[in-house]
């Protein structure tokens, strides 16, 4: 018998149950678990309403529903209704198990101030300060830590006219650059720093973009956000590019193959 022939298929075999077991060939325990997201627009801002945020969030809610995501969907929420929002969505994912895929998308008014990033819900008091009347954004980066599932998507189409900033005494523009915590892709609609274009259609570019590219079956997450970015770029004759950054470590699909 020759036993380095043996010793070789052995250490094959091996190898092979590890990758089928982790996800290296591309086959991802999150695709068989359950999916859950949180989706909110807000547009009804005082002196500074965005008209198509609202519509842009039950877009996205509707496109998820047909991928099998469990949603819950928010327009126009207040603070305390945010906050109420970002904890629902952290309790469906610890009842979907440590298997379950999530995703947070919000459209809406964001500011970067002093670094970091705040979602401002509708009635806020700008006399306040900002990490007491908005939302930041970091936060849900904690309710996926505290549901411990494997896989999240973190969407904020937030890059728009920075009244709210100039009213909290920034001067920034868009959105800061954030880091993912494992096992999440952070994507923004226009490049940190930078605010999207305004569009006179019912929905942004940004949002029509994911709306139409996470439907694309076996398409795996990179070249989906690939597509969404040419998507963006060529609806804007490139004055918009979206960006994003990741710290995935297994493969999904939105659409898998039939």
């Amino acid at each position: 018998m020759d036993y380095d022939l043996v010793m070789r298929q052995h250490l094959v075999l091996m190898f092979t149950f590890a990758c089928l077991t982790f996800g290296m060939f591309g086959i991802s325990a999150a695709d068989d678990g359950r999916r859950v997201a949180l989706v909110i627009g807000n547009g009804d801002y005082k002196g500074g309403r965005l008209s198509t945020t609202p519509d842009d969030g039950n877009l996205i809610a509707e496109t998820l529903r047909g991928l099998g995501f469990d949603v819950i969907e928010h327009q126009n929420l207040d603070l305390a209704g945010m906050k109420q929002a970002i904890r629902d969505l952290g309790d469906r994912l610890i009842a979907a198990g440590s298997n379950a895929a999530g995703i947070f998308f919000y459209a809406g008014h964001g500011v970067q101030i002093g670094g970091q990033n705040f979602l401002i819900p509708i009635g806020v008091d700008t006399k306040g300060s900002i990490g007491d009347v908005a939302v930041m954004a970091t936060s849900v980066f904690d309710t996926f830590k505290s549901a411990g599932n494997r896989i999240n998507f973190f969407f904020l189409d937030a890059s728009y006219t920075n009244r709210y900033g100039r009213a909290f005494g920034s001067r920034k523009v868009g959105l800061a650059t954030m880091k993912p915590p494992a096992g999440t892709l952070i994507s923004f609609s226009a490049a940190p720093d930078k605010n999207a274009i305004k569009t006179s259609g019912e929905h942004s570019t940004y949002s029509k973009a994911i709306a139409k590219m996470i439907e694309t079956k076996g398409t795996a997450v990179k070249q989906v956000f690939q597509l969404i970015r040419m998507n963006v770029m060529g609806g804007s004759m490139t004055k918009q590019i979206p960006w994003e950054k990741s710290s995935l470590n297994t493969e999904f699909f939105f659409s898998p193959a039939e």
